[in-house]
């Protein structure tokens, strides 16, 4: 009997050395998955916050595009004002030019009619 009772007494302290080990190692499991989920979350606090701050380029991105697309377009309707107002200038000056010619032709033909009269009358 006292061999049973040894042999149980053994028995019993190698089920608690058992247990023992079994509960640290799901003590080492649970921080380690504990130490995981906290490099998970800090990870994706990280991500979270890279992507506010892409977010907040990207506005800012866009809104620079939109003030250089309000510049360009107003840039482009100086432009188109501007070459309107040259051809108009262009089409008075052409408009002067062809009067001023006309003028000049009549003149011309006025002169050339003179002389041929003042020709005539030396010559009669």
């Amino acid at each position: 009997e006292s061999s049973n009772l040894r042999n149980l007494a053994v028995r019993e302290d190698q089920l608690r050395f058992q247990q023992k080990a079994g509960e640290d190692k799901i003590e080492r499991l649970e921080k380690s998955r504990n130490s995981k989920g906290e490099q998970v979350a800090a990870r994706m606090k990280l991500l979270q916050r890279e992507r506010a701050e892409l977010a907040a380029k990207l506005e800012e991105t866009n809104r620079r595009m939109l003030v250089q697309r309000a510049r360009f377009d107003e840039l482009q309707g100086n432009v188109k004002r501007e070459r309107a107002g040259m051809e108009n200038e262009v089409a008075d000056m052409q408009e002067s030019y062809d009067a001023l010619r006309q003028q000049t032709l009549e003149y011309q033909d006025s002169v050339i009619q003179s002389l041929e009269e003042l020709i005539a009358k030396f010559y009669v």
